[in-house]
């Protein structure tokens, strides 16, 4: 189904205010609270977690005016913001806007809901980061764990 369509069939069962969304395959060492507190503004559909690198290459950048995501850039080398990985999003957002199938949350939906004039917010954070979505970063996965453990 692709991350899109595992999260629009998740959502049946959410009830809450805001969904929190993970991405399996990063791990990001952040207190999540004054993210969480800052999708409560009115303002806001919803905020994704960035982080600053210095070099962005491998991953797409998150572009942002004022603190909004205005949109989503490809991949290209030097310093940046990148996806963290984790968001939180108002549930009754998300129930009208994802469609069922199968889909991609970052290569579709939410390219989709910028389009369709969503307000993301986004926070930055210096927290440990890493993408274990390779065989070696995975490898390395541990080793960061215990290298951070006093950040959690």
């Amino acid at each position: 189904m692709g991350t899109g369509g595992a999260i629009a069939e998740s959502l049946a069962d959410i009830a809450t205010d805001y969904t929190l969304i993970l991405n399996g395959d990063t791990l990001l060492l952040s207190d999540f609270s004054p993210a969480l507190a800052r999708v409560a503004d009115a303002n806001l559909d919803g905020i994704i977690l960035a982080r600053s690198l210095e070099d962005t290459g491998r991953y797409g950048r998150l572009s942002t005016e004022n603190g909004i995501l205005s949109r989503f850039e490809e991949k290209r080398p030097g310093q940046g913001l990148i996806n963290g990985g984790v968001y939180a999003f108002r549930t009754r957002w998300l129930k009208d806007n994802l469609g069922a199938g199968v889909s991609s949350f970052e290569v579709d939906i939410l390219p989709r809901m910028l389009a369709n004039g969503a307000k993301i917010g986004v926070f930055t954070t210096d927290a440990p980061f890493i993408d274990i979505g390779t065989p070696e970063t995975l490898a390395e996965a541990g080793t960061f764990v215990t290298n951070n453990k006093g950040c959690f």
